[in-house]
């Protein structure tokens, strides 16, 4: 899949999607801005079968990115458990190891010091951080104003941005379909909780950048 440069291409964005880049680059959230620059690009000057993977990559970018512009996360790949690494370890491990004769009660004794290597990656499995855990600390335990967010409605947050990003990935790896309008529903919805994230609500600046954005695209 051939990448699209974002920086080279000017569209005119939808309404909700132009006010989000506008506050992604006032806020020098520069890959925020690049990947939601990247959802609409090729949905609107690509035929959508094509365009969907480019789409679908670059919204699940633009989630890792607000987990770390936003909320000060460390890079996924910092916390990202690689099962083949490790697994090449213990392949490694095995190939040198020298099996006794089997004994009586059917068992062979293996030295202590591979039994470690195994448990060690047992033992990391189990403190993976999931992708799903790590959108879990991307939502904000208050908002943008300072005031908490009720933790049942955190909750269906977090859940409803876990749906979209498996949303995404499976329309990434084409083991999912979906109309256009419906892809267009969920990556608008996917701009509405960024801007909870990062946009204070009834705030006077951000309803003149309403006005104007309105204005602009109300011209001829």
């Amino acid at each position: 899949m051939d990448d699209i440069k974002v920086d080279s291409i000017n569209i005119q964005l939808p309404l909700k999607a132009e006010q989000v880049r506008h506050v992604l680059l006032k806020k020098q959230y520069t890959s925020s801005a690049a990947s939601h620059h990247g959802i609409w690009i090729p949905l609107l000057t690509q035929e959508y079968d094509e365009a969907i993977p480019h789409a679908a990559c670059s919204a699940r970018n633009l989630i890792d990115c607000a987990g770390r512009e936003v909320k000060g996360l460390g890079l996924e790949s910092d916390t990202k458990f690689d099962p083949y690494s490790k697994v090449d370890g213990l392949e490694a491990a095995w190939k040198v190891l020298t099996l006794p004769e089997l004994l009586e009660d059917n068992t062979y004794s293996i030295p202590v010091k591979f039994i470690k290597k195994v448990r060690q990656f047992f033992d990391d499995f189990a403190a993976r951080q999931t992708r799903r855990a790590r959108i879990e600390e991307t939502v904000p335990r208050t908002d943008t104003n300072g005031k908490l967010f009720p933790e049942n409605d955190r909750n269906l947050l977090i859940k409803e941005l876990q749906e979209l990003d498996l949303n995404f990935s499976k329309l990434l790896h084409q083991q999912d379909r979906m109309s256009r309008d419906e892809f267009i529903h969920k990556v608008t919805r996917l701009e509405e909780i960024l801007m909870d994230f990062i946009l204070p609500k009834n705030n006077i600046d951000n309803l003149d950048l309403l006005d104007q954005l309105i204005k602009k695209f109300e011209q001829p």
